[in-house]
């Protein structure tokens, strides 16, 4: 039996949450790394489509892509049980709810603070602010839980966990501002497979910014 095939720049949070969430459960991907130049500037990298910029997984002939998607999937079929995607419908909704927070709103004020001229401060000063107020929420709900979607770890954590790590490269996520939400990090970040998937692409980042 064919091994599943990942392909994507690992430079994308949702690339690495689904190469976290593989070696959480054991499964073995062939990782088809789309891989991003010094030479070419991230945001025309920002730019690009199918699957030179989103993840894409390949199952047996079967296409699956968006790292939301895929992570259930992954889980769905190969989890040896469904704690990171439970079966149960209100536990599964608060991960599903979680997930489309980070999707359409956390992500959609990085990439708009991300694209933002910067000779154009005020506007620069504008999104930084609302993506600093999205990452406010993610503090309030770790008031009530020690994860995202409740007391146990999901696959809600391993994709938040890749976004807000690159996005801590330009918008540090201070303890003294968000002590919840740092010491959730710092517990994720001590997972021992978590550094071999995220350090990497974090170091080129940084080469860019």
């Amino acid at each position: 039996m064919s091994k599943p095939i990942l392909s994507g720049p690992l430079l994308k949070p949702g690339v690495r949450a689904v190469l976290l969430t593989a070696k959480t459960i054991g499964l073995e991907l062939e990782y088809k790394e789309s891989k991003v130049e010094p030479s070419e500037p991230l945001k025309e990298y920002s730019k690009r489509k199918g699957e030179n910029r989103h993840a894409v997984l390949n199952d047996g002939g079967k296409v699956i892509w968006g790292s939301h998607a895929i992570l259930a999937y992954l889980i769905s079929k190969y989890g040896k049980d469904d704690s990171l995607y439970p079966k149960d419908f209100y536990k599964r909704a608060l991960v599903d709810q979680m997930l489309y927070f980070e999707n359409g709103v956390i992500e959609a004020r990085n990439r708009l603070f991300f694209l933002a001229d910067p000779e154009n401060p005020e506007l620069v000063d504008k999104y930084r602010k609302a993506l600093a107020e999205a990452i406010g929420y993610l503090e309030k709900f770790l008031e009530k839980s020690d994860y995202l979607a409740g007391d146990d770890i999901t696959i809600a954590d391993f994709s938040a966990a890749t976004l807000l790590s690159t996005i801590n490269i330009r918008l540090p996520i201070r303890s003294d501002e968000y002590p919840k939400l740092s010491d959730w990090l710092n517990r994720i970040e001590s997972l021992p497979y978590y550094h071999d998937v995220n350090e990497t692409a974090l170091k080129r980042i940084m080469q860019w910014s």
